[in-house]
C-alpha cells in the first residue's frame, strides 16, 4: 500500500491480540506515503496497539500536509491521550478538516477551552 494513490483508508481492529496485526506506525507510514488520501478511519484499536503520545505529531503532520479532510478515530487512543490529540489537531494553522470524529477516546472537559477558541 505504500505509495498507492487511494483516497480512503480504513483500519478496523487491526490487531487481533496476537501481535500480528498492523501497527499504528505502519498505518502512519502508509498515510505519509499517500498525498491523495482524503479520509482516514481508525477504529477500535486494541490495548497495546493504540495511538499514543508518540504518534500525535505524525498524525497531526498528516492532517496538515496532506489532502486529508476527514478523520474518524473511534476507540483509538490509549487512556489520557485523547485530550492531547484533540488539542494538537485544533491548534494546527490552516486546519483543512471538514469532519473530525473522536468517539470513545477519553476526551474530557480539559480541552473545552481549545474547543471554545476553535
Amino acid at each position: 500500500l505504500i505509495g498507492k494513490p487511494f483516497q480512503k483508508l480504513t483500519f478496523d481492529n487491526n490487531d487481533n491480540g496476537d501481535g500480528a496485526g498492523m501497527s499504528v506506525d505502519t498505518v502512519l507510514d502508509i498515510v505519509d506515503s499517500n498525498k491523495h488520501l482524503r479520509k482516514l478511519e481508525f477504529w477500535k484499536n486494541l490495548i497495546g496497539n493504540q495511538i499514543d503520545t508518540g504518534h500525535i505529531e505524525r498524525l497531526c503532520s498528516a492532517v496538515h500536509n496532506h489532502a486529508l479532510v476527514e478523520l474518524d478515530l473511534y476507540e483509538s487512543f490509549a487512556p489520557g491521550v485523547g485530550d492531547r490529540m484533540l488539542a494538537s489537531l485544533l491548534t494546527i494553522d490552516g486546519l483543512k478538516l471538514e469532519k473530525l470524529s473522536l468517539v470513545a477516546n477519553y476526551i474530557t472537559s480539559a480541552v473545552s477551552t481549545v474547543l471554545a477558541d476553535f
